[in-house]
């Protein structure tokens, strides 16, 4: 019996040094290569964004600025220390991050990006020049390791960039400017693999720090008015398809991640995606079809049911809501569709309750639907708002008002803007 012990315990004994060991040796390996640690994964955290048009939202571990995607994890740059990139592992609904730097080998400095995308090899990110020569000026693209992110090459880069997107056979670029109201020209660039200019073309806004693609579209994250812009770029110049209002704080990254977007915003460190019935509804109503990369199917009027009832449970009765809307030009109209939220309580004694569409027109006219709002959800698809002949900038307003007297007596009114939309033919 001790016989048989002693062996047991001596089999042990080699089994906990060969561990030892081998735990040394991939520490040992991993120390030699900057950018790759053995930090332990942190999972994020859930938060409420508090905005209708996202519908999951994550803390972050550091400052997020531009986010790219290899098809499998996130890549988002980190202006936090250590200054680099947080990489991103999906599991299902959540995420587990670390951190990892960026380090340039001659001052071996850690870096940070402006802008990151992934061009089907490598991550190339956007940063300042003076990383790599004291004293540069300008910025320059970094072409980095996909795995340690070392910097591999750096090539010279348009004057005031920052967004980058890769669509398969091209760069796309646009400018920030230093401020929304600075003179600076807004450009939108193409460049080849090797960065040189192919074209460049005016830019739907001055503050662009996020772009992706999704394999039809591009869609830019504007810093300036935090707004997203559809772009199609299929045609002789850029056009505008849908423009949304998000209500964050300092957009800093746009990317289409396994059929869905996601967003990043600096001012709260958060990660966002855009609900999914969102995206499809601002596509919805374009000439074009949309051939995403990892294509979205529809929601089921079934799972919409579901959502809307949950929805529904948490509204107030005393309040007007405008939960989703679309504008498009088609058939020489414009058309639009909506569902907005009128509490019952509005009708228990009302006046009024209505809502307002307004169409302006590019030569300054206006064309304006009214319609008697009903309890709930009020819901219109396909309606024509107004004749878009001309050539032009037509916007679309959204206005909900309501008089009603309260239990107590207390005579109420509400007036709700709802928001706008800009088309352009």
């Amino acid at each position: 019996m001790r016989q048989r012990l002693s062996s047991v315990l001596v089999v042990v004994a080699i089994a906990v040094v060969f561990l030892i060991v081998a735990v040394a040796a991939v520490r040992s390996f991993f120390s030699m290569r900057p950018g790759i640690t053995l930090i332990a994964r942190d999972r994020l955290a859930r938060v409420e964004s508090g905005n209708r048009d996202l519908d999951l939202s994550f803390a972050l571990l550091g400052s997020p600025q531009g986010i790219a995607t290899n098809g499998r994890d996130l890549l988002i740059g980190n202006r936090s220390d250590p200054w680099g990139a947080m990489r991103l592992f999906r599991n299902g609904g959540t995420f587990s991050a670390r951190k990892e730097p960026i380090i340039e080998k001659r001052f071996q400095q850690k870096i940070n990006l402006s802008a990151i995308t992934w061009n089907g090899t490598n991550y190339v990110g956007l940063t300042t020049a003076s990383w790599f020569n004291q004293g540069a000026e300008g910025d320059v693209f970094t072409v980095l390791d996909p795995t340690t992110l070392d910097v591999l090459s750096i090539r010279p880069a348009p004057k005031l960039l920052g967004c980058l997107a890769w669509d398969g056979t091209q760069y796309w670029a646009a400018t920030r400017n230093h401020t929304a109201d600075s003179p600076e020209p807004a450009l939108l660039y193409r460049l080849d693999r090797s960065f040189n200019v192919l074209g460049t073309s005016a830019a739907p806004g001055v503050g662009c720090q996020g772009l992706a693609w999704d394999g039809r579209y591009l869609w830019i994250a504007d810093v300036f008015d935090d707004s997203i812009r559809v772009l199609d770029v299929s045609g002789a110049e850029p056009h505008v398809v849908h423009r949304a209002f998000m209500n964050l704080e300092y957009l800093s990254g746009i990317v289409a991640y396994e059929g869905e977007m996601w967003i990043t915003e600096y001012e709260h460190h958060q990660l966002h995606r855009v609900r999914p019935s969102s995206r499809m509804a601002w596509l919805r109503g374009t000439k074009t079809e949309v051939v995403a990369a990892s294509a979205i199917a529809p929601a089921t009027e079934t799972v919409l049911f579901t959502k809307q009832t949950n929805e529904f449970a948490k509204r107030p009765q005393d309040d007007t809501e405008l939960l989703d809307w679309s504008a498009a030009l088609r058939d020489g109209n414009v058309v639009g569709e909506w569902r907005i939220w009128f509490g019952h309580d509005l009708f228990v004694q009302p006046q009024f309750a209505r809502y307002e569409i307004t169409v302006i027109l590019p030569d300054g006219g206006s064309v304006k639907k009214e319609l008697q709002a009903s309890p709930g959800e009020n819901v219109m698809r396909d309606v024509v708002l107004a004749p878009a002949i001309a050539s032009g900038e037509y916007r679309v307003e959204v206005f909900m008002t309501a008089q009603y007297v309260k239990p107590d007596g207390q005579a109420q009114i509400l007036n709700h803007w709802g928001g706008r939309l800009d088309l352009r033919k």
